[in-house]
């Protein structure tokens, strides 16, 4: 009874020490409480869509702009792009570490020996043994006693860089999302420009026509027909970059799907890209736990504190269990003999002394790093506010801008009515039309551009409260195969 009693309390106090950790205890929510409300709701309603405040982004969010090839296009590059599929290829390698460490850590290592040698031995004058073979083999046995739990914030730590790539995965992937729509859109957007400025070009082709022919009348100056002229090569000029912007769209879109550069990938007309009538908009707080980006760096946070316990434990004394049986003998048959075995038990303790002041360096090299990722915590925090706030202004002003334009692109819509029955009823010139069609064309070009920025806008405020990001839309080591 006494002896099973002195066994129960050494289980027991061995557990108690394998729980003591000197790693520091890491609270990020105390860490943002300074920050205050974090950003507002604009103060004057959007006038195409509605802030739902307090609601949580959706998954597929980029369904609400209600295009079938938008939709094709981010399932593309969620597929085949290539740097998503590096950061997938990179939380598998460190799933795979973190195995590693924790079958370093958590269990003892058990390994088995078999062996031959072929020896001669010389014991003295007129004693010499062989040449013979002697056999062995055996079962080794070691475990570290992890007294204040150097090993076990190891495996904490490498977990922690599980934790830490898996969302910097999440991150690429929601990047890469917001990146193809908004590429997309610009690409839309390029596409009209084009198509804007090739108006232009044939409407002042048109006017420059009609002067040549006054001026050879003596109706009109030359200069007009030179100033014409001008106008239309500067036409030309904006119709061979707007021919530019739009192949390098182009370009830019395919190398986010994967594709190559040339690749004719079926893109939806600026028309066709709806401008989703409800965006939601998540309140500070939820924002600690939705953005990736946040949770990342308090990944790295609680990695760094791991780090700084076990180089804490490393100044601690350090105790190894070991066992052995052996086997030997002069033939492979002997090994399975009783009097052939060797059996062996041990403990050893090991207490740093002297290291030239290398472990205390690397104790305050640790305890550095982990302040370092406290502040880079904070700061990712105040960024992540920083950046909604940001764009919620930005939307709002371009919503605004966009309404004026509006405004601006019906009132040329007005002028342009009145030039056609000036010119049907003999009031106006053909040239007054035509202007009066140039000034249309730009105004319009105006509010396609204004458009495109507000379906921008709403990705870019995605992107900013955490994609859909949530825990069905997990990233895990197993859709990283």
């Amino acid at each position: 009874m006494l002896r099973h009693r002195r066994l129960q309390a050494i289980v027991l106090a061995s557990a108690w020490l394998t729980a003591c950790s000197l790693a520091p205890h890491t609270t990020p929510e105390q860490a943002v409480q300074h920050l205050g409300e974090g950003y507002r709701r604009p103060v004057d309603p959007l006038p195409d869509l509605s802030l739902d405040w307090g609601q949580d982004p959706k998954q597929a969010w980029w369904y609400d702009y209600g295009s079938a090839q938008l939709n094709a296009a981010v399932a593309q590059a969620l597929k085949n792009n290539p740097g998503l599929q590096v950061q997938l290829a990179t939380l598998r390698q460190q799933q795979s570490l973190y195995e590693v460490s924790r079958g370093d850590t958590m269990w003892p290592a058990l390994d088995a020996k078999l062996g031959v040698n072929r020896e001669k031995l010389f014991l003295g004058p007129g004693l010499v043994f062989g040449p013979l073979n002697l056999y062995n083999a055996g079962v080794v046995a070691s475990y570290n006693l992890d007294l204040f739990g150097a090993q076990r914030e190891t495996l904490h730590a490498a977990l922690a860089r599980v934790d830490e790539q898996r969302y910097q995965t999440i991150v690429s992937r929601q990047t890469l999302i917001s990146n193809v729509v908004t590429a997309v859109i610009h690409a839309a957007y390029t596409q009209a420009a084009l198509n804007a400025q090739q108006q232009l070009k044939d409407l002042l082709t048109q006017e420059l026509q009609l002067l040549q022919v006054q001026a050879r009348a003596g109706a009109v100056a030359q200069s007009n027909v030179l100033s014409a002229q001008a106008s239309l090569q500067a036409a030309d000029l904006a119709l061979s970059t707007a021919r530019k912007n739009q192949a390098q769209a182009r370009h830019q879109l395919n190398v986010l799907l994967g594709r190559d550069p040339d690749h004719d990938t079926a893109l939806p007309s600026l028309a066709d890209l709806r401008l989703p009538g409800h965006v939601p908009v998540s309140l500070p707080s939820r924002l600690l736990a939705q953005r990736p980006d946040i949770s990342m760096a308090a990944a790295v946070w609680d990695e760094s504190a791991a780090q700084l316990g076990v180089a804490r434990a490393d100044l601690l004394p350090q105790i190894q269990l070991n066992a052995s049986l052996n086997a030997y003998g002069l033939t492979p048959a002997q090994l399975f003999k009783s009097n052939s075995l060797v059996w062996g038990l041990g403990a050893g303790l090991t207490q740093p002394i002297f290291h030239g002041g290398a472990l205390r360096a690397q104790e305050r090299a640790a305890q550095a790093a982990f302040d370092a990722a406290g502040a880079s915590y904070r700061q990712v925090v105040t960024q992540a506010f920083s950046q909604v706030a940001d764009v919620l202004v930005v939307l709002s002003e371009d919503q605004h801008a966009q309404s004026l334009q509006q405004a601006v692109d019906q009132t040329q819509a007005q002028q342009l009515a009145l030039a056609k029955t000036r010119y049907s009823s003999g009031a106006g010139g053909l040239r007054e039309q035509l202007q009066a069609e140039e000034q249309v064309v730009n105004a319009h070009l105006q509010w396609q551009a204004g458009r495109a920025a507000s379906l921008a806008d709403v990705a870019a405020l995605y992107q900013s409260l955490g994609g859909s990001w949530d825990g069905q839309h997990d990233i895990s080591y197993e859709q990283g195969k």
